[in-house]
């Protein structure tokens, strides 16, 4: 099959009908030749029209965009994740701060979440609803919510998804993490993930 180039090429030859366009001619052998530059340049073309986006980027173009925005790299956080991830953090302004605008400050730290204002009391608290990014532990979000909200409100962050219903409905077990014979802290992590 030929690139679109020598399917170009060939057209254009065949409406001046001055060339012999046979099979075995030589100009069919000089547009074979050319063919194969064309798909090579095709191919790079395609690919940097790829990942000239987020939406679309793959491979190593999404490992620029993830460390472009400030996210550790991830090869176990599916592909789908880090897009989304960037896309919200690329999303993030300076002076973001009416309700939406927080909104999609938490996604871009990696979590659904709703936020609730206390004027009064210049507080925000931040129910956390679902997490985006699955490598997220709970100083990584609070980590980088710090660097999204308002410095001059006091907040709070709520990982409402951490409740005995919840984990029940995971069906998972302590028996499992005690087998794991894991330190403190490294337990505490361990089930941050459990039960996300």
């Amino acid at each position: 099959m030929q690139s679109k180039s020598a399917e170009s090429v060939r057209e254009n030859l065949a409406a001046l009908r001055v060339y012999n366009l046979t099979e075995e001619s030589l100009v069919s052998a000089e547009i074979a030749a050319y063919d194969t530059a064309f798909k090579i340049l095709e191919d790079k073309l395609a690919e940097i029209n790829r990942d000239a986006f987020v939406q679309t980027a793959e491979g190593d173009a999404l490992r620029r965009y993830v460390s472009l925005v400030g996210l550790p790299p991830r090869r176990d956080v599916s592909t789908a994740s880090r897009r989304e991830l960037v896309i919200y953090r690329m999303s993030v302004a300076p002076y973001d701060f009416t309700a939406t605008r927080m909104l999609g400050s938490a996604r871009a730290a990696g979590i659904e979440a709703e936020i609730t204002e206390d004027p009064p009391g210049e507080r925000l608290r931040v129910d956390t609803h679902a997490i985006i990014d699955p490598s997220l532990t709970s100083d990584l979000a609070r980590e980088r919510l710090e660097s999204l909200l308002p410095a001059h409100l006091e907040w709070e962050l709520n990982f409402g998804l951490s409740t005995w219903e919840h984990f029940d409905s995971l069906d998972k077990h302590w028996s499992k993490i005690d087998d794991l014979n894991l330190k403190w802290q490294q337990a505490d992590n361990k089930i941050q993930s459990l039960l996300t």
